[in-house]
């Protein structure tokens, strides 16, 4: 079972409002918290199914930006951990931007924790390698059996 932990700045000059339907756009959370840290405000959602990781592969497959995704997820893979963040403006217009790049985000970023057993098994449910590449992998498969 996943442990999911979904963090974003509530900056003074965003709507709260807002800012939480970003992150439920993206993730199906089971509980939303916001926290004081300093002068800053965060939101802090957790989750801890699967299911709840449904939103952002449903926007990742609708966008078609699987490989993408994909290849974002395993460069961030560390242990039994994948760590990427969202663009906020994107997720709250039902949209996936990922931001690689420190302060890409003008109003700063949708960070997401996965913590799994199995990530690569998250992965491939978040962000499956498209039908057409798989069958194309596969007839290559065959074709150098047959050799």
């Amino acid at each position: 079972m996943p442990e999911i932990t979904v963090k974003t700045e509530i900056r003074n000059t965003e709507d709260e409002g807002k800012v939480r339907t970003a992150i439920e756009n993206v993730i199906n959370f089971e509980r939303l918290d916001i926290s004081q840290e300093g002068d800053k405000r965060y939101y802090i959602a957790k989750a801890y199914t699967l299911k709840a990781l449904d939103k952002l592969a449903n926007l990742i497959r609708r966008q078609r930006i699987e490989l993408t995704a994909r290849s974002i997820f395993e460069k961030s893979l560390k242990n039994n951990n994948i760590s990427f963040k969202l663009n906020k403006q994107a997720a709250f217009a039902n949209k996936v931007s990922f931001v690689t790049v420190e302060g890409e985000a003008t109003l700063g970023a949708i960070e997401v924790d996965i913590l799994a057993e199995d990530p690569r098994k998250i992965i491939d449910y978040i962000a499956p390698i498209p039908k057409s590449l798989r069958k194309a992998k596969q007839e290559s498969e065959r074709n150098l059996e047959l050799q």
